[in-house]
């Protein structure tokens, strides 16, 4: 009779500590928010704003991050110009079905222009598939946040100097070229977003925007720039430049006619 007591305590002890470590604010905290680095969308007018995502389902924000140029995209093509100036937000419901595809997306926004830019991007999340397996309803919320401008530096800076070269070195203009040796008539602009600590190596470099049929030449840049060295200054620098290569595809000459008379 002790024995079927005290296996009993312990029975009754098991459930205890199950009830607790399932108890609503464990399962809150694991079901915290994250909020994955999108981007960010460099205006027309030289804005610079930060993208965001947030979402309680953790291939939500994955899935969203593939769309990272298809968001900036939409962002810029429904922002006005110079009107990137307050916090604008996307609200997203979205129901997906058994086999893992969308079967419903309800936008919301703080702003007309938001509900434009989630119009937008909803027709590139119905190319998305989810985990198949059960019927969920799905929440993600997209900021968009303007940064503020960095401060104008002096013209005898070194490191500006260099930073304001960048998009004409030649080191750099090698990718292009090497390029279009296979690809004749290629052409396109991209962006790359990086920081420059104090010593003066580079880090975090990021291809913000890409207007390429593919990533090739923003990649080769990518490398080149990883292992360049800038003058050393007193303080990180956050630097976002935009490389355009214009195509100098051969333009077609009708040939002459020799014509007897």
């Amino acid at each position: 009779m002790k024995v079927q007591a005290f296996c009993t305590v312990v029975f009754l002890f098991v459930l205890i500590f199950a009830a607790c470590s399932s108890s609503p604010s464990s399962r809150k905290s694991s079901e915290k928010e994250s909020s994955p680095e999108i981007g960010v969308a460099t205006m027309t007018g030289g804005e610079r704003v930060a993208v965001r995502g947030y979402s309680k389902d953790p291939e939500m924000n994955k899935k969203m991050q593939m769309l990272d140029l298809e968001i900036v995209d939409c962002y810029k093509q429904f922002t006005p110009i110079g009107k990137a100036v307050s916090e604008t937000t996307v609200n997203f419901e979205i129901s997906i079905d058994i086999s893992g595809f969308l079967e419903k997306i309800k936008i919301s926004g703080n702003s007309p222009v938001s509900d434009k830019i989630g119009e937008c991007i909803s027709k590139d999340l119905e190319t998305l598939s989810f985990r198949p397996g059960e019927e969920r309803e799905v929440t993600y919320r997209l900021v968009f946040k303007p940064l503020a401008k960095s401060k104008s530096v002096k013209k005898d800076d070194p490191r500006s100097k260099m930073i304001m070269s960048l998009a004409d070195m030649k080191k750099f203009r090698t990718c292009y070229d090497e390029e279009i040796a296979s690809t004749p008539g290629i052409g396109g602009n991209f962006s790359l977003n990086f920081k420059v600590d104090e010593d003066g190596n580079v880090s975090d470099i990021k291809i913000t925007s890409n207007t390429f049929s593919n990533n090739r030449v923003p990649l080769c840049v990518v490398k080149k720039l990883a292992d360049t060295m800038f003058p050393e200054s007193e303080s990180e620098d956050t630097v976002e430049v935009n490389f355009k290569f214009e195509s100098n595809a051969p333009v077609k000459i009708r040939k002459s006619m020799d014509i007897d008379m």
